[in-house]
């Protein structure tokens, strides 16, 4: 029993006690809702971060496996969409890439580079040196291919696998002066497997000799 003044209110205890707590619970709720409406501009930014983070991955995995399917076209549009995440979006870029040569599209793969090399900072600009290096040799633009090699080298001298495509682009533009000079770097580095190594100072050095 519940009075106040001339109000007397009477009930079963079992009703009183859902009422309790149910006007708790409804409390609770109030109060819940009250907290998330006051902290959402704070924590929905972030929350939308994540989420276009996750997605940006997604799609990034979906792009990468179809270029692994040969889906050319399929990959590249995956790729080449441009994503909030700096890691996601320079690794698309630089498949996406890939996927414009293997359609013979050299101007898009350029401009998919270009892409990637204005949105990278120092840490992953090597990355993107080495894939145009790689592209341009596949595309056999060997004096493309030399001179961003040459560019990755200054940035650093001691990298074994742009020292090792510059050994094979030398090659290629019969450089054996500049095989000459770079042979026993390249050993120090282990740039290429000795086979390939030695037949290319065997060469450089014949010519050297003749």
């Amino acid at each position: 029993m519940l009075r106040y003044g001339d109000i007397v209110v009477e009930t079963s205890l079992v009703f009183f006690t859902t009422g309790i707590l149910l006007g708790l619970w409804l409390f609770l709720l109030a109060w819940r809702a009250l907290h998330i409406t006051i902290t959402l501009p704070r924590w929905l930014p972030a929350f939308y971060q994540r989420y276009r983070s996750r997605s940006a991955r997604r799609a990034l995995i979906r792009g990468q496996l179809l270029l692994l399917e040969g889906r050319w076209a399929e990959a590249e549009k995956a790729l080449a969409k441009r994503r909030v995440d700096e890691d996601t979006r320079i690794v698309g870029y630089l498949h996406a890439a890939t996927a414009a040569q293997k359609q013979g599209a050299t101007e898009r793969r350029d401009y998919y580079l270009q892409q990637a090399a204005e949105d990278t900072e120092d840490g992953a600009a090597i990355a993107v040196l080495l894939t145009q290096a790689e592209l341009q040799l596949a595309a056999g633009q060997s004096s493309q291919a030399l001179a961003t090699l040459d560019l990755l080298l200054q940035k650093q001298p001691d990298h074994s696998a742009a020292l090792g495509l510059l050994l094979q682009v030398s090659g290629d533009l019969q450089d054996w002066a500049r095989i000459r000079e770079l042979w026993l770097e390249a050993q120090r580095l282990k740039a290429l497997s000795e086979h390939a190594l030695n037949d290319l100072a065997i060469r450089a050095f014949t010519q050297g000799l003749e």
